[in-house]
């Protein structure tokens, strides 16, 4: 009897020493924690890059193309609507025959644009020579120059545009009327340039001044 519980304890104790083996083989095995992730660098800060500033057009770019400053998209072109006949003001828009686009305004030519008139500066009285430089009362526009043409003359002479009174019975520079010249080898009578040549020299009624 005491041979079997011999037996039965070696086995209990071996068992035992099973167990606790078991149990230190698996403590050895647990896997370890896994290492800490190393920390997240700083961020780089990122310097905005500057755009371009794109050329103003003088318009909106319209489907096409957009111009240089002081130019107009017109459908499919370019345009100075202060010159341009074919877009005066406005695309489009053409001056008439003998007309010239001035400032954006079809004008007779050789005319010029005041307050978005046309006017003569030649022979306007409001705007003699330059825009806005009106006559006196009693004056006009001639050659672009203001003529005082309320002058008293004496009497048998008559006030021209150079502000001087001239008998223009005899005048040879203003004969019959002011600034008629007459030809060479003529002399001014009765308002009318003679032919100093002719047969007039026997009429005892035709006077032939000469020209000075």
């Amino acid at each position: 009897m005491r041979s079997g519980k011999s037996t039965h304890t070696i086995i209990a104790a071996l068992l035992a020493a099973g167990i606790a083996l078991t149990a230190v083989l698996a403590g050895c095995t647990q896997a370890s924690p896994a290492p800490a992730a190393p920390p997240a660098p700083a961020p780089v800060p990122v310097t905005p890059v500057p755009t371009e500033t794109p050329v103003p057009a003088t318009t909106a770019p319209a489907p096409g193309g957009s111009c240089r400053p002081g130019l107009t998209w017109c459908t499919d072109h370019c345009s100075d609507l202060a010159v341009a006949i074919g877009d005066c003001g406005s695309c489009g828009a053409s001056c008439a025959g003998g007309q010239a686009c001035i400032e954006g305004q079809c004008c007779r030519k050789g005319l010029a644009v005041c307050n978005k008139t046309c006017v003569d500066k030649e022979s306007d009285d409001a705007h003699c020579g330059t825009c806005g430089n009106a006559c006196p009362e009693g004056s006009i526009c001639h050659q672009a120059k203001c003529v005082n043409v309320s002058i008293e003359c004496p009497a048998g002479k008559s006030l021209c545009l150079d502000e001087k009174c001239y008998d223009l019975t005899t005048d040879n520079m203003n004969c019959g009327s002011c600034g008629n010249v007459c030809p060479p080898f003529s002399g001014c009578t009765k308002g009318v340039c003679v032919d100093m040549e002719g047969d007039y020299s026997d009429s005892p009624n035709i006077i032939i001044n000469m020209p000075v």
